[in-house]
């Protein structure tokens, strides 16, 4: 009798770039998801950089931070605003607010300026996509990376069709080849659901993300898309793979979701170069019991 498959599983593309040896270059901009997969990395002693302008999760904005990286547009103070005793901008996340407006520019200023010189030596850039919805701010039309809880009155929330979400990503293709013509993108889609109060919403969301890079991987043939969305929804798809809120994924999903981005991603040298640092951060995790 045949048994049972208890999952469907997801088939890997070939992978169309690079592979990674020993201790890579990783730059990473998007959602909390991708900063969970490139923490991995860095704790294993990759050189990394993820998020320094803080959490992206829709295109518009991530193409904004890139394009600003590439043509070295420092932030000033007409790029902030003072709420809630704290200067913030509408282009980062809120990570990023200081009290004071030249401790806020200093900042965000350092994590653009390291962003751009990882990228500059970078073995791979990662970008992961979670929403197509966005928050636009009335008074100035642009869409914001973040609303850092101000009244909801001051902006309008909208879903970008597929073509506005192809648009933004070519942007941010064209900012980085200005800067790194060279250097090998991997896109994602977050499988964290970005609107748990109206799944219809975020099942037409990611619906735009995938259809919008479809179109741009035929396109760019040289980018990557490894399918970590694909895989939660159909190879993980049970609560256990999920923390008490049923949206972030457990860390046993994780776990699995990085193991299938290592053996796809990685050469042979590098797979064992990773496990042995993976090793040696587990055995200095462990507490001695005498």
């Amino acid at each position: 009798m045949k048994r049972p498959s208890w999952q469907t599983p997801v088939g890997l593309p070939e992978c169309p770039l690079p592979k990674l040896g020993p201790a890579p270059v990783i730059a990473g901009i998007g959602s909390c998801f991708a900063e969970s997969m490139l923490h991995y990395f860095l704790q294993c002693g990759c050189r990394t950089v993820c998020n320094p302008g803080g959490i992206f999760y829709n295109p518009v904005s991530i193409a904004g931070w890139l394009e600003r990286m590439a043509e070295n547009r420092l932030f000033t103070a007409a790029d902030f605003f003072h709420f809630d005793r704290l200067w913030q901008s509408n282009e980062l996340h809120g990570s990023l607010s200081e009290p004071e407006l030249p401790a806020a520019l200093a900042r965000c200023n350092a994590a653009l300026t390291a962003f751009r010189q990882c990228l500059q030596n970078a073995d791979l850039l990662v970008l992961t996509v979670s929403s197509a919805v966005v928050y636009v701010e009335k008074a100035s039309n642009q869409v914001v990376a973040n609303c850092h809880k101000r009244p909801g009155g001051d902006f309008e929330r909208r879903l970008l069709s597929a073509a506005e979400v192809l648009a933004a990503m070519r942007r941010a293709m064209a900012a980085v080849r200005r800067w790194r013509a060279g250097v090998p993108v991997l896109w994602t889609v977050s499988p964290v659901r970005h609107y748990p109060g109206n799944l219809l919403l975020n099942s037409r969301s990611k619906a735009h993300l995938l259809t919008a890079l479809g179109e741009l991987l035929e396109e760019t043939p040289s980018a990557g898309y490894f399918p970590a969305y694909e895989i939660v929804m159909d190879e993980l798809r049970d609560y256990r793979f999920y923390e008490a809120d049923m949206l972030h994924l457990a860390p046993a999903a994780v776990e699995y979701i990085r193991r299938r981005l290592v053996e796809w991603l990685f050469d042979e040298p590098g797979r064992n170069w990773l496990e042995q640092r993976d090793r040696a951060r587990r055995a200095a995790g462990h507490r001695p019991l005498h």
